[in-house]
């Protein structure tokens, strides 16, 4: 369940990064890798999926941008991560997080404010 998490990390590292043996994520409520490699795509990061692996060339700094969730919970985490690190980031189908974490919206607020 880390996956979205760690690719929103290493889009932010910069120096490049591979995240391997992921191809399971093709197969849940989207193809999940895909989704990430559009989502990281529209920040501005170097990304490139493969059949089991996202692949990070270094890049510059990452910029906002209005993203869809794909209807995939793991995707609103990914973009808040972006988020937390880059201003203007939007998610359009962030309500797919109150799957897995109803109160996201506050956790939120706390964090992007706090």
């Amino acid at each position: 369940p880390v996956a979205a998490a760690l690719a929103a990390l290493a889009a932010q590292q910069g120096s490049g990064s591979r995240l391997e043996g992921i191809g399971h994520l093709r197969g849940h409520e989207t193809d999940r890798l895909a989704a990430l490699e559009t989502m990281m795509r529209a920040f501005g990061a170097q990304i490139t999926a493969g059949p089991d692996s996202l692949d990070f060339a270094p890049s510059g700094k990452l910029t906002g941008a209005t993203v869809s969730s794909s209807g995939d919970h793991r995707l609103v985490h990914a973009a808040a991560l972006v988020g937390l690190a880059v201003p203007a980031v939007a998610v359009q189908g962030a309500e797919a997080v109150a799957k897995t974490l109803p109160d996201f919206r506050a956790r939120w607020e706390e964090l992007a404010n706090g």
